[in-house]
C-alpha cells in the first residue's frame, strides 16, 4: 500500500516537473493573421453540405435526402 502511494506521489511530482519544463521552454510568437488549415473552396463545400444536412433534418423531404446523398459522394 505504501509503495503504491510513493509511486503515485512520484508520478504527480514528475507530471508537475514536465508542466513547468514546458512553460519554461515554450516560445510564443505573435502572428499577424491566422490561416485556416483547409482551403476556402473546401470550406464552402463543407458549409453547403452542413446546410443540406440541417435542411433535411428539419424538413425530411425526399428531394433534400437525394440532394444530401449526392453531396455525401462529393465531400
Amino acid at each position: 500500500m505504501n509503495d503504491s502511494i510513493n509511486t503515485y506521489n512520484w508520478f504527480l511530482s514528475f507530471e508537475r516537473f514536465l508542466a513547468a519544463l514546458k512553460l519554461r521552454v515554450t516560445k510564443w510568437k505573435e502572428i499577424k493573421r491566422k490561416r485556416p488549415s483547409i482551403s476556402s473552396s473546401l470550406r464552402i463545400l463543407i458549409r453547403h453540405k452542413h446546410y443540406l444536412q440541417n435542411r433535411y433534418r428539419h424538413s425530411k423531404y425526399e428531394e433534400d435526402r437525394i440532394r444530401l446523398r449526392s453531396w455525401n459522394i462529393l465531400v
